[in-house]
């Protein structure tokens, strides 16, 4: 068998950004998708052609609009059975899958901010033989995995992953939560959490790709340990564009002989360098992508492009 391409992204959403998804599961050649926030109430699903989807809503409170909730939507190519799972401080839609002739356990999780993250949920998640997957947006923070601090509820995931032996974290090194008021900084709130001594993956933010104010992950899981050929680049560098940046930009500040003074210039070469790439970066348009979106939803992520590249 081939890869498998599993995405997980907090949605903000699943109705009303449908169509994107529909065109970035054709173009990317997603398998499975877990999704949280997709904000559907009481028996509401979403259809999304070839595949099979399984949802956990969060009941609705009177007079409020509808929030949270998870679901799972898994290609009709795979056999998969839907495993029921009681947790009280996350939200999860759980199903097993046959991949590669093994049964993987596959979570779609969420915590909202408020709730204080519970060992004991982690572990009902986890208790299986099978490899597991639990991915999804834990609003939780940790250098562990690349979080500029750590929060009360990233210290309890981090004290729990490290206090056993079998469970490892995939993350990617870039922010997947860029937040829409300035006060707040990106940050990566949207991880994995891997049971298996055995699995070979590759993990891709692909982070201008769709509107919501969370960037989707993309995690392929590789069906052979042989080496692997890179996944198909989205986005190209122009380094001779980078090049006349940094050629126009003053970046031989001078540097004293103190700590602090070394750090300075280092720091705002590295801005100089980010900013750089930036704007010397654009995205490639593979010619086999045949769908085109709407006007006004090409117009929206255009815009979370453009607002994501000043951070």
């Amino acid at each position: 068998m081939s890869n498998t391409r599993i995405l997980f992204w907090n949605c903000q959403g699943v109705t009303r950004r449908r169509l994107e998804l529909i065109d970035f599961i054709h173009q990317q050649k997603i398998d499975i998708l877990l999704l949280n926030e997709i904000h559907l109430t009481g028996q509401r699903s979403i259809n999304i052609p070839n595949y099979f989807t399984y949802t956990s809503n969060r009941p609705q409170v009177p007079g409020h609009s509808a929030g949270g909730g998870t679901a799972i939507l898994v290609h009709r190519r795979y056999t998969h059975q839907h495993v029921a799972i009681s947790t009280s401080s996350l939200e999860n839609t759980t199903v097993h899958i046959q991949v590669n002739n093994t049964v993987l356990r596959l979570v779609a999780i969420y915590k909202r901010p408020a709730n204080i993250l519970l060992p004991a949920d982690l572990t009902a998640l986890l208790d299986t033989p099978h490899n597991t997957i639990v991915a999804g947006d834990l609003n939780s923070k940790h250098q562990l995995w690349f979080s500029r601090r750590p929060n009360a509820a990233g210290s309890v995931l981090a004290h729990f992953i490290n206090s056993r032996n079998d469970l490892a974290v995939a993350a990617p090194v870039t922010p997947t939560h860029y937040p829409n008021n300035s006060n707040h900084s990106p940050d990566i709130l949207d991880i994995a959490i891997i049971k298996s001594n055995n699995i070979q993956y590759h993990i891709e933010n692909l982070s201008s790709d769709l509107s919501s104010d969370h960037t989707p992950i993309v995690l392929e899981l590789h069906s052979t340990s042989a080496s692997m050929n890179p996944p198909e680049p989205t986005h190209e560098v122009d380094w001779a564009a980078f090049q006349s940046y940094m050629e126009s930009v003053s970046h031989s500040p001078s540097i004293g002989s103190t700590t602090n003074s070394i750090d300075s210039a280092i720091k705002n070469l590295t801005t100089l360098m980010s900013n750089g790439i930036v704007c010397s970066t654009s995205s490639i348009v593979h010619s086999d992508h045949s769908r085109v979106l709407p006007k006004k939803l090409q117009l929206e992520i255009d815009l979370k492009r453009r607002l994501r590249s000043r951070w």
